[in-house]
């Protein structure tokens, strides 16, 4: 367990810094990178990520940093998401060359391994995203992901596009992104809708007027012969770090 948990701490630090957490990042980004974790001391957690991210090398590296707490995660034991994202995937190598060997990374490799345990990971590339300037005014906003499971691509993205641009999803109250999930272990996910808002109260009103929408019906009508939906979270942002402006 030991080996496990230095490992994957060391893998979040030397990518650099999680479906609903990648949200909170309001710079664009092209890559990311998603973690679960079942944490025991979420306060020694985050400080340590502030920390890091407070060093030089971590006000250097080209990524944002997101730490999220589940509200709703089916039978999942992962209490904690964290997300990294990255503009481009040169800058997922250069933050990876950049910790590798860190002390900053192994100090905070210690606290990761005493008061947390790693559930899943995964890889993800932005397809689409919609920005709601002003939207998102909330230090913690709440997010809702859904994962699906595609089966049919084509079709899959012919039927999407339609439902993202209609009328009934661009009055969405918020910021919503759309992800090619490109690896995550056994998990049958490859593709992830993220709805993000400032509270509760908004993400489910708006989500349910999609629902509800005839463009949503339409939708649906054929849904099952290209899709199936694999899970849905929801979760609040706590901490973010945005990707650097430099």
């Amino acid at each position: 367990m030991k080996k496990i948990l230095l490992t994957f701490v060391s893998a979040i630090l030397t990518i650099s810094f999680t479906a609903a957490a990648f949200a909170a990042h309001h710079l664009p980004f092209e890559y990311g990178q998603m973690y679960t974790l079942k944490v025991s001391d979420p306060a020694a957690l985050l400080a340590a990520m502030q920390k890091f991210r407070n060093s030089p090398i971590g006000k250097q590296n080209p990524s944002g940093v997101s730490l999220n707490q589940f509200i709703a995660n089916g039978e999942s034991d992962a209490t904690h998401s964290i997300s990294v994202t990255y503009p481009t995937a040169a800058a997922m190598d250069a933050s990876r060359k950049m910790n590798a060997g860190s002390p900053e990374v192994a100090e905070v490799g210690k606290v990761f391994q005493s008061v947390s345990e790693p559930e899943s990971s995964g890889l993800f590339m932005l397809m689409k995203a919609e920005i709601v300037e002003g939207a998102i005014t909330s230090a913690n906003p709440v997010s809702m992901s859904i994962g699906l499971a595609v089966t049919d691509q084509a079709a899959f993205m012919a039927a999407i596009d339609k439902l993202w641009d209609s009328k009934a999803s661009k009055a969405f109250p918020g910021n919503r992104y759309m992800v090619n999930v490109m690896a995550s272990g056994e998990s049958d996910v490859t593709h992830a809708v993220v709805f993000q808002a400032n509270d509760m109260a908004t993400l489910m009103q708006g989500f349910q007027d999609i629902q509800s929408s005839p463009e949503m019906a339409a939708y649906l009508s054929n849904a099952a012969n290209f899709r199936r939906i694999v899970s849905r979270t929801v979760g609040v942002n706590v901490w973010a770090s945005p990707i650097p402006s430099n």
